[in-house]
């Protein structure tokens, strides 16, 4: 943990008092007006809206900036530090430990760790939780321990109140994790899953009805139907006299862009449950008229995911946010400028592309791969552990790639969990009872 924060802390004083971009310019404001929407974590906006008052009490608010990079630093190096440890204890080769300790010093990291957003919160937390499922997969044992169960489910908790999809995917993750468990610790897996998608739900609830916050648009989660009807209209609307109905649904349908669905979600008549229903229908009618132009849409939005060679990902926003929003009283004030600008060049500009490595470094995709390769890994040394906390995470990334827009930031996840799978796969194979999860009286 002290070697990261080490190695981090240049990027800081280059980014000085941090890396604030557009979530902080609708996050701060909700606070300080005490008019919150669910639209970005309650949990995050208070975080940073607290930290950011803390430093205006004290003189200046760019202080509060720089607690709060300095709090979400420690978070992420401790979360790290924590899946390293355990890979010394199962055994992992001291070079693979070292290897990965080097891939997180690496400026695709410490960037993120700087970035005021609740998705490298969220990475953390997930990182954190995905090795304590493979530990539970791995010795059963565990799940009696009431110590490490609270543990695990705190982790889990604060990693759902920190990204609103994260409950859908634990969702999801429940019935496999379940099946991994194997007979003797099933019933403790679903239970202990159930019990942070449930305290999960029932935290976030409570944070929104104390803060009396608005609930987020449904069209948030239209994004991937929005985009799919868009590219018909585009592509058939004059033709077709579906297009009309098209436009009834998504006014700017004619502003398809395959990158991002920002354009057209943002404008979907779809308020109320009726219009709502009324929407999936129409939607549900024509994926049967146009099958190829909704698959092609969907691959499309998140081809950075699992396309190495993708740079759409990129093409407007660089490969990592570096922005500062500087309309709230504090500004950047660079002590490395050189530092900063070498990295505006190379993520903000994206001349990263010119070096093979780095470039094939700072890719979501690789990492996407990572993961399923540790998945067929595990599947063909029946290593249920690994599995579990590949299932974690990709899980995770499935209801990512649902979203307006592909974004490093948005699968950080996947850069910080997916190098540690596969450091357990090269960890020492465990027991055969641990690997099944079947009791010692059943041995």
């Amino acid at each position: 943990m002290a070697v990261l924060l080490l190695a981090w802390t240049p990027m800081l004083l280059a980014f000085y008092p941090g890396i604030h971009a557009y979530d902080t310019f609708s996050q701060i404001p909700e606070y300080l007006s005490g008019s919150f929407s669910t639209h970005h974590p309650l949990l995050h906006t208070l975080l940073t809206g607290w930290l950011y008052d803390l430093g205006g009490l004290m003189g200046s608010h760019a202080l509060g900036m720089l607690f709060y990079s300095v709090a979400q630093m420690l978070l992420l190096a401790w979360a790290l530090a924590y899946g390293l440890t355990y890979l010394a204890r199962l055994g992992c080769p001291r070079w693979v430990r070292l290897a990965l300790l080097m891939l997180f010093c690496l400026p695709q990291i410490s960037l993120h760790a700087l970035g005021c957003t609740k998705d490298i919160p969220f990475a953390a937390l997930i990182t954190v939780f995905s090795v304590r499922l493979h530990a539970a997969v791995r010795d059963p044992r565990l799940l009696r321990s009431r110590r490490w169960v609270a543990g695990t489910v705190a982790a889990g908790v604060f990693m759902a109140l920190f990204r609103n999809n994260a409950p859908y995917a634990l969702a999801l993750l429940v019935p496999f994790a379940a099946a991994l468990a194997g007979r003797g610790a099933r019933l403790r897996t679903t239970a202990l899953l159930a019990a942070v998608l449930v305290l999960g739900l029932g935290a976030g609830k409570g944070l929104q009805l104390a803060t009396h916050a608005q609930s987020g648009l449904v069209n948030e989660m239209l994004s991937v139907p929005a985009q799919q009807l868009s590219r018909v209209y585009v592509l058939h609307g004059a033709e077709d006299p579906v297009g009309y109905e098209i436009v009834e649904f998504v006014p700017y349908a004619d502003q398809y862009d395959v990158w991002s669905a920002d354009r057209v979600k943002l404008h979907l008549k779809v308020s109320r449950p009726g219009e709502l229903w009324g929407f999936l229908k129409f939607w549900g009618r024509e994926l049967l008229h146009y099958p190829v132009e909704y698959i092609d849409a969907f691959l499309y939005q998140c081809k950075g995911y699992w396309f190495l060679d993708d740079t759409l990902f990129s093409s407007r926003t660089g490969a990592i946010y570096l922005w500062f929003y500087d309309g709230l009283g504090a500004e950047q004030h660079s002590v490395l400028p050189g530092l900063r600008s070498a990295m505006l060049s190379l993520f903000d500009q994206n001349t990263y592309r010119a070096y093979p490595i780095v470039s094939l470094l700072i890719q979501p995709a690789l990492y996407t791969w990572l993961a399923l390769f540790a998945l067929a890994c595990a599947a063909r040394r029946r290593d249920r552990g690994v599995a579990a906390a590949a299932l974690c995470l990709l899980a995770y990334l499935f209801t990512v790639c649902l979203g307006p827009l592909v974004g490093n930031r948005y699968s950080f996840c996947m850069m910080t969990g997916a190098p540690l799978l596969i450091g357990l796969l090269l960890a020492p194979r465990a027991h055969n009872l641990l690997e099944t999860g079947k009791p010692v009286c059943r041995r």
